[in-house]
């Protein structure tokens, strides 16, 4: 890489503000497996409100599997949001 943004901006530059703010949203990570997720009870929480909210929406139903028939595949996307703060959203 030949310009590292590590040489041009310093976490002792930032005015103290946005020093708090960086580190309120470095000191959390996102898990990138399910496993990792469901260990964790905040994480866990989230899953079953994003799954109740597709129910009540009638986004998603539970159904059997036709004979012969595959599954289409799904994938958890996990990522922290927070607010202009600093906070988590």
């Amino acid at each position: 890489m030949p310009y590292p943004i590590a040489n041009y901006v310093i976490f002792a530059n930032f005015y103290i503000s946005h020093q708090h703010f960086l580190a309120n949203i470095t000191k959390l990570t996102d898990p990138k497996y399910d496993h990792e997720a469901v260990k964790d009870p905040p994480w866990r929480g989230a899953m079953e409100g994003e799954i109740c909210a597709l129910e009540k929406n009638i986004t998603w139903v539970l159904q059997d599997l036709p004979r012969g028939k595959q599954p289409i595949s799904y994938k958890w996307v996990y990522h922290v949001k927070y607010n202009s703060i600093g906070t988590i959203q």
